[in-house]
C-alpha cells in the first residue's frame, strides 16, 4: 500500500471505501482521502470522513485516483452494484487496491464461527474469480494478485 501511495501524483484523490477508521497512515498532505463508511465514526488523521453506502456513492463520476477497499468487500450487501460505482467514480487512469479475506482458510472458519459471521456476507475463495468479477464490473485490468496471510491476533480479547 506505501508503495501504490506514495506513486500518486500530487493533488490526487483517494477513496478508502468501508473504511472504518482508516485502512492506512496518511502521510502526505499533498493527496486528498475520503474515508467513506456505512456507519458514522469519529474523525481520523487528516481525511474527509463520508458516511455512505458503497453501492450508491455520493461522488461525481471519475473522481478518484485511488480507490481502497481494505477487508471491505465481504462486508457489502450489495456488491455487484458496489462494483460498479467503483468503476464510476475512478479516474480512467486510477489503480484500485482490494484486499478480502479467503474464506477457504482455517483462520477464515475461525474468525467466522467465533465472530458469528463478523459481518461478513460474501466468502472469496478464488483470487482469479473475484479478479475478473472485479474487472467485469468496474472495467479495470486486473494487474496482480498477492495472497496476505493473516494470524489469529483476532483470538486476544484485546482486538
Amino acid at each position: 500500500m506505501t508503495e501504490i501511495f506514495a506513486s500518486l501524483p500530487a493533488q490526487a484523490r483517494v477513496l478508502d471505501l468501508g473504511a472504518r477508521h482508516g485502512s492506512f497512515k496518511i502521510e502526505r498532505q499533498d493527496v486528498l482521502v475520503v474515508q467513506v463508511d456505512l456507519e458514522a465514526f469519529p474523525a481520523h488523521d487528516s481525511a474527509a470522513i463520508v458516511q455512505a453506502d458503497a453501492a450508491r456513492l455520493p461522488f461525481a463520476s471519475g473522481t478518484f485516483d485511488l480507490v481502497v477497499a481494505n477487508h471491505s468487500l465481504e462486508h457489502f450487501e450489495e456488491l455487484g452494484q458496489a462494483l460498479a460505482e467503483i468503476g464510476r467514480v475512478r479516474t480512467k487512469q486510477a489503480l484500485l487496491c482490494i484486499t478480502v479475506p479467503d474464506a477457504s482458510t482455517l483462520t477464515d472458519r475461525i474468525y467466522r464461527w467465533l465472530g458469528r459471521g463478523g459481518g461478513h456476507v460474501n466468502a472469496f475463495i478464488s483470487a482469479q474469480a473475484l479478479a475478473g468479477r472485479i474487472e467485469e464490473a468496474t472495467g479495470m485490468e486486473h494487474l496482480g494478485t498477492k495472497p496476505l496471510f493473516s494470524s489469529l491476533a483476532f483470538l486476544n480479547r484485546r482486538n
